[in-house]
């Protein structure tokens, strides 16, 4: 009876303490960070270039002049990004001065995206602030620049985690950060697509008409993952609205590419060229698909013109690796005229320039082609030389990409985490439920204290029912066998008495015989010669009853 009370005393006291938590954790709010207003300030703005410029100027406090600088760079990067190097280091250098991390971190992100001698100072800066800062924005925009960082070295395996760690500080500190959750995720999709993770794609996860900015992004990557599954049907849609920037060529050649159509893709790269103003567009993209056919198609002439406008306009617009490949484009253009030196020129070149930049798999292509330059040649030693640096480069840039490894990754880190619950606890409105916590846990304690003692009685409890019933057992397996024992005993006298009572009646037979003869000796009623025999008789059935006596005694034994 005491053990069921003590159960049900446990189970109220445990509900008790469970609607506490409830309550604790339902009436929690995220508190809502400054820096966050201010990046949906700036990613929101629909400002054009010249009146965020014309703001700076009227500007009457540093904050307000670097809120108007950061606007500028943003919708001018739009544009044309090289030309606001000077207002971004303006903007680094205003918000060192009064130690604003916010602004620091933006400015540090833009100039990643430039040659400089500082950038590998820049990069240990963020990561610095990464690790220090106590704003979860900030942090948020720093692994942000990490993962542009990783994108650009194509090192995908850390740009999924950096993108990763953003969805996982932002949903354990700031869950009310949705543009940057979004933007996150659409980025984190277009690369899970690329590397043909499409298990983990998350196709619907924002609202359409709140960050309607975030459509085209969310809309290219779904075109990608529609066209990687042979979903064309569905591509088709999207593709038709993709008119606004060069950059959607890759898409269209993709989808051509898939179709078979060559001469559709021909035409509609040729005419996104002439269509867009490279003073003002970075019109690379449609110069790289058209490159890479007319170079399998062998029109090396007409390859040579448009990758030398790709090379000049990436390095313009500083699209790195949009440059590697023209220069390894340009390479193969000059081995297939075997104009020798200068596709030599073109890969030594091109090594420095990708391996400066961290592009690994261009690196490999790089020495790939270099290979077959020397087995035209027949220089064979070289030539294997370059095979093994390919293979070196290639193997480094597969554990890079390795679509198995960002499932690993991403299994591993499991970025929405389970315990977002216990995440929310925060420090505002500590002092209001503090008591509430305590007394929570103590109950928690308590119960857990209590239950654990009636479990252990119990188990007490079982163990000496449980010992008792294996004595019992024990006993009656004991009778069973000293009753068996003593029904053994009494078959085995049994036998001996009808054994000793079979042999007694053997054993008569000759000691009769031998007492009768020994009456008629005694009494002389034997002649001579029948007293001859009398003793031989007596002898032999005085043999014979040793024999009976004898087999008798090891039937006894």
């Amino acid at each position: 009876m005491s053990q069921y009370f003590s159960k049900g005393l446990w189970l109220t006291v445990l509900s008790t303490t469970v609607l506490a938590l409830l309550y604790y954790l339902n009436s929690f709010e995220s508190p809502k960070s400054d820096s966050y207003d201010l990046y949906l300030k700036i990613r929101t703005s629909k400002l054009q270039p010249q009146t965020a410029k014309n703001a700076i100027s009227k500007a009457t406090t540093i904050e307000d002049s670097l809120l108007w600088l950061d606007t500028y760079i943003y919708v001018q990067s739009k544009i044309r990004s090289e030309i606001c190097l000077p207002e971004i280091l303006e903007e680094l250098k205003l918000a060192t001065k009064i130690k604003n991390e916010f602004y620091i971190v933006e400015a540090l992100t833009k100039l990643m995206y430039f040659p400089d001698d500082k950038k590998q100072a820049y990069l240990k800066e963020l990561e610095r602030i990464s690790e220090t800062s106590k704003d979860p924005i900030v942090k948020a925009l720093c692994y942000t620049a990490l993962s542009e960082v990783m994108y650009i070295r194509e090192n995908t395996i850390g740009q999924v985690y950096s993108l990763m760690r953003i969805m996982e500080i932002l949903t354990k500190d700031a869950p009310y950060a949705e543009l940057m959750i979004a933007n996150t995720q659409s980025r984190l999709n277009n690369t899970l697509v690329e590397k043909k993770v499409y298990d983990q794609v998350k196709v619907n996860f924002f609202d359409y008409k709140k960050w309607p900015n975030l459509i085209v992004s969310h809309e290219a990557t779904m075109v990608d993952y529609y066209i990687a599954t042979g979903k064309y049907d569905s591509a088709r849609p999207l593709l038709v609205k993709f008119t606004s920037s060069p950059y959607h060529a890759k898409h269209w050649a993709d989808y051509y590419t898939k179709l078979g159509k060559m001469d559709s893709l021909k035409i509609y790269l040729e005419k996104e060229i002439n269509r867009w103003d490279s003073e003002i567009h970075y019109v690379g993209v449609p110069l790289r698909e058209l490159a890479k056919i007319k170079v399998s198609e062998g029109e090396l002439q007409t390859a040579k013109i448009l990758l030398d406008k790709l090379i000049k306009e990436a390095d313009e617009k500083i699209e790195y690796l949009d440059e590697a490949i023209g220069l390894n484009l340009m390479a193969e253009t000059f081995l297939e005229q075997h104009n020798y030196d200068s596709t030599l020129i073109m890969l030594a070149r091109n090594k420095k320039f990708a391996e400066t930049n961290g592009f690994f798999e261009i690196l490999a292509r790089t020495y790939q082609i270099e290979s077959r330059y020397y087995k035209l040649l027949g220089e064979r030693s070289k030539e294997l030389e370059s095979t093994i640096k390919y293979v070196d480069y290639k193997k480094k840039a597969d554990s890079l990409t390795n679509p198995l490894g960002m499932q690993e990754l991403l299994l591993k880190e499991n970025y929405i985490k389970q315990n977002e619950i216990l995440n929310l606890l925060n420090k505002e409105k500590r002092n209001e439920r503090v008591v509430l916590l305590v007394v929570s846990l103590l109950a928690i304690v308590l119960t857990t204290s209590l239950y654990l003692n009636i479990k252990q009685r119990a188990s007490k409890i079982k163990k000496i029912d449980e010992f008792n019933r294996k004595l019992l057992e024990m006993n009656a397996e004991l009778d069973t066998k000293v009753r068996l024992r003593t029904i053994e005993l009494e078959n085995k006298n049994q036998q001996l008495i009808n054994f000793a009572f079979v042999n007694a009646h053997k054993l008569r037979a000759p000691v009769a015989t031998i007492l009768g003869l020994m009456n008629l000796y005694k009494n002389n009623q034997l002649t001579v010669q029948e007293k001859e025999g009398f003793v031989d008789t007596i002898n032999e059935l005085a043999q014979k009853l040793d024999s009976e006596i004898r087999t008798t005694q090891r039937a006894l034994e």
